[in-house]
């Protein structure tokens, strides 16, 4: 079993390392999008090329950034000894200034496991916010519906990490400006711009969507590594395999908004099969977003108490 699981997370990794080689930043194909009147889907009237060298100009300057990282999973094991299903999906979302210490979280993790007709499941939720006056940070949590929780934080540690958050942006930036994008035209069975563009939680989006299967990653790897021997043996085991990405950019200035992927496959080898149904990952990033960073609730500060946990290490 564990031997298998290696090869389902080895694969995943290669196949999204693949893509990577040449696309840098994406998204995962969105169910809910929230419809906004005012907002009318159009053809696209930019390049692929062209959009993703405006989007490394339109990251170059950050003032406030969105982060947001999410995954799900449900996939199945089957052997002669045991039945066991996996399900879940995970998710944590913030909204921070770049030149304060203030911020807002929101987060969710729910799962159940099943095995052997007993069936183990969690649910819960998380909310946070941050402030600071006179150069002393405080930090509220909530966890599900129990009581608010306070501690101090570190205004220090938290600018670093705020500050290292920027200086990888930037360098995505620097990067992405120094890419040649024409050669994605040697890639279209992999990857396109769609014709039209995709409203997201209100947003006009350019979408970017990339697949690839179990042939198309052979020969993506033989041609940028060379040798597919090794990779071959561990696809021998692996059928029905698939991998889906859909890439957003905001339309009034081309910045990235979401990345994703989605995978599938079955393993079988010997008496283990394991059923991948679906395997995903999202990251959200707003730059410069519109969305204003909600001030700690009056109930929050009131009625909060010490916490017993270390929030500011879940949070950053």
């Amino acid at each position: 079993m564990k031997k298998n699981i290696k090869k389902c997370l080895a694969i995943g990794l290669v196949s999204i390392m693949s893509l990577s080689m040449f696309t840098g930043c994406g998204t995962k194909k969105e169910n809910n999008d929230k419809k906004d009147d005012k907002v009318k889907v159009s053809k696209v009237d930019i390049e692929l090329k062209d959009l993703l060298s405006e989007a490394a100009i339109s990251i170059a300057d950050i003032e406030t950034v969105k982060l947001g990282v999410g995954g799900s999973v449900k996939l199945k094991y089957i052997s002669e000894d045991m039945d066991m299903d996996i399900s879940g999906d995970a998710k944590l979302e913030g909204i921070a200034a770049v030149d304060e210490p203030k911020f807002n979280a929101t987060g969710s993790l729910n799962y159940e496991l099943g095995m052997s007709g007993t069936k183990l499941s969690g649910d819960y939720t998380l909310e946070a916010y941050a402030d600071t006056l006179d150069e002393e940070m405080s930090i509220y949590a909530k966890i599900n519906d129990e009581d608010w929780m306070t501690e101090a934080g570190d205004v220090s540690e938290y600018m670093e990490e705020i500050g290292y958050l920027k200086e990888n942006i930037e360098e995505l930036s620097t990067m992405i400006e120094e890419i040649d994008f024409s050669v994605l035209d040697e890639y279209k069975d992999y990857i396109r711009l769609e014709d039209k563009t995709k409203i997201v939680d209100g947003v006009e989006c350019y979408v970017v969507s990339a697949n690839l299967n179990k042939e198309q990653l052979k020969e993506l790897y033989e041609e940028f590594e060379g040798d597919a021997s090794e990779m071959e043996e561990e696809l021998d085991t692996v059928k029905d395999f698939a991998i889906t990405c859909e890439f957003l950019f905001d339309k009034s200035n081309c910045a990235p908004a979401k990345f994703g992927v989605d995978m599938s496959m079955t393993i079988e080898e010997g008496d283990e099969t394991i059923e991948v149904e679906s395997l995903g990952f999202e990251m959200s990033l707003g730059v410069n977003t519109k969305d204003k960073i909600k001030d700690v609730p009056a109930e929050a500060k009131d009625n909060a108490g010490p916490a017993d946990m270390n929030i500011a290490d879940i949070l950053y």
